[in-house]
């Protein structure tokens, strides 16, 4: 480890309650309130599905089974995945445009 003056903290993973945090916090903060990390995977996984195979969608999702991701896809609302990905993009542009 390479020596910075500070002191070695050992780094842990996210925990799911953080994650979820973080993705209402700048949902919100980009003015894209009910947007969740659970929302976000939902969108990943229609997209990956519409160019992959449903193999591909299962390992992306990195489910132990095929079935689960059937199951999973079945309660994908693509219409509103669309708008959220929609409505994600243009804020993101604006954002970068206001810089």
């Amino acid at each position: 480890m390479e020596k910075t003056g500070h002191e070695a903290v050992e780094e842990k993973p996210l925990t799911t309650t953080t994650i979820n945090n973080l993705v209402r916090k700048y949902a919100h903060w980009a003015s894209l309130d009910g947007i969740s990390a659970r929302s976000l995977r939902h969108t990943a996984a229609m997209h990956v599905s519409q160019k992959g195979t449903i193999a591909e969608v299962s390992k992306f999702l990195r489910h132990k089974s095929v079935r689960v991701t059937t199951i999973y896809l079945e309660h994908v609302d693509i219409e509103s995945a669309d708008r959220l990905t929609n409505e994600l993009a243009n804020n993101l542009i604006q954002d970068t445009d206001s810089k």
